[in-house]
């Protein structure tokens, strides 16, 4: 018959009623009121449990123990559990203030089983219960206990990938969570279930969601479902079988990773988000959406010029501006080059506008802007012709030559006769001069012809 004493008086009289001997009764004592410096003990196994269980606790009895005086301890030689006789079946317990109407014990000690109940569990009885002989540390009973692990919600899931995301590559993406399962030091594993949502979908912030995990069991949830209580943890601590295919092909396991193939441009803006849990089928919210941002190394492709030109050819003295712009994820510096005919570069600026001012021969030849983000670097050439200027048909010297031409025809013709001719002259907008005569004009007379020497007139 279970009982049950909350003073050390009645609890010493029972234990010397028990074992006859007053030495054990303060030994017994002394053990309930002793701040023992016990250390955890390491248990042969876990029991896991949400707040409120009842938890069955069973395990055998070590050969050492039958016979004897049992102490049940938790955590430490502070905190007894009960203590008990393992002589006969129905031996009487001794049981502390802090589990009274909480615990049953099972009359098994006498055939070798440790069998006990505890009610409406806590977080106050997560910790390790072993057996003890006495009140120190060597007094712990090898392989003789259980670990009580008290289940709870995960907090603060998140999503982050695993080094850059850079096209090409293969790349994972990690889920985190904090535990906050007691005792600390448990070995209860964290499961993980990983979301993407569907395309099309997440506007107002909202998603609709599918579950990651092998095709025959494909299905869309909604992730904002705070419970998520659909996982296939059963809380049984069985693993789960490993998946074969993920949905979409190009997913590797479903742990606390998971990995995408060969990162491609196209998976710009695909969105992630995981959930997890320790058991008992309490999982956590859902992680904060991760939006994929691939990167890239940038190519020729990524890079054009405005005006959208390769080669340009200026006359000798003309100006020109080039601006080159590159696509890069992350963002590109830019810095424009004269290769020189040796292909040695030199660079001219380091912004995106190549300005050529009031160019000349010297400058003739191949420019290169080039692209370069922590991926790598490429170029773009684009080529400069300089050319002269075109030489002006009516020259000053023309001028000369028509007019001594002209005159010299008439004199040979015998016009002496012709009362008016008139030579013009025009070369661009610079004005014309006629000694002698009006400025700024176009036209001359000789009337009639002077035959003195010389008769030249010239603009």
């Amino acid at each position: 018959m279970l009982k049950y004493f909350a003073s050390p008086h009645l609890l010493c009289r029972k234990v010397h009623a028990i074992m006859a001997n007053s030495a054990v009764c303060l030994l017994v004592v002394s053990l309930l009121l002793l701040f023992a410096s016990c250390q955890n003990a390491a248990s042969d196994g876990e029991i896991a449990a949400k707040n409120g269980d009842d938890v069955d606790f069973s395990w055998p009895l070590p050969d050492s123990l039958k016979n004897t005086l049992l102490l049940l301890s938790f955590n430490n030689a502070s905190t007894i559990v009960f203590l008990a006789t393992t002589t006969e079946p129905n031996s009487t317990l001794v049981v502390t203030p802090r589990y009274v109407g909480r615990i049953n014990v099972s009359d098994s000690l006498g055939q070798g089983l440790v069998q006990f109940t505890l009610d409406d569990v806590s977080s106050r009885d997560a910790g390790h219960y072993v057996c003890m002989r006495g009140p120190k540390e060597e007094d712990v009973v090898e392989d003789c206990g259980k670990t009580l692990v008290i289940i709870d919600t995960p907090r603060n899931a998140t999503v982050a990938p695993v080094g850059p995301l850079l096209t090409g590559s293969d790349v994972k993406l990690r889920c985190a969570a904090s535990s906050l399962s007691l005792p600390r030091d448990h070995n209860q594993p964290m499961r993980y279930r990983w979301f993407e949502a569907l395309p099309n979908h997440g506007r107002n912030s909202s998603f609709l969601w599918r579950e990651l995990m092998p095709k025959e069991k494909e299905r869309s949830i909604d992730l904002d479902d705070p419970s998520l209580g659909n996982g296939n943890d059963s809380g049984s601590g069985e693993t789960e079988p490993e998946p074969e295919a993920m949905t979409g092909g190009d997913f590797g396991s479903l742990n606390n990773v998971v990995e995408l193939a060969s990162l491609d441009r196209s998976d710009d803006g695909r969105v992630f988000a995981c959930s997890t849990s320790e058991g008992l089928d309490l999982w956590s919210t859902k992680s904060l959406p991760f939006v994929l941002r691939p990167e890239w190394k940038p190519t020729p492709s990524d890079m054009t010029f405005t005006p959208a030109i390769s080669s340009v050819t200026l006359t000798s003295g003309g100006t020109t501006e080039v601006t080159c712009v590159a696509n890069c994820r992350p963002l590109c510096s830019v810095v424009w080059q004269k290769v020189s005919s040796d292909d040695r570069a030199v660079t001219l600026t380091e912004t995106d506008t190549l300005s050529l001012v009031k160019v000349g021969r010297q400058q003739q030849g191949t420019y290169r802007c080039v692209a370069s983000n922590p991926h790598g670097n490429t170029f773009m050439t684009l080529s400069l012709t300089v050319a002269d200027p075109p030489v002006p048909w009516f020259s000053s010297t023309t001028h000369v030559i028509i007019v001594v031409v002209v005159a010299t025809v008439i004199l040979a013709l015998g016009m002496t006769g012709v009362t008016l001719v008139i030579i013009k002259c025009r070369r661009r907008t610079t004005p014309i001069v006629w000694p002698g005569f009006t400025r700024n004009s176009d036209a001359v007379p000789l009337s009639p012809l002077d035959t003195r020497p010389s008769p030249v007139s010239y603009c």
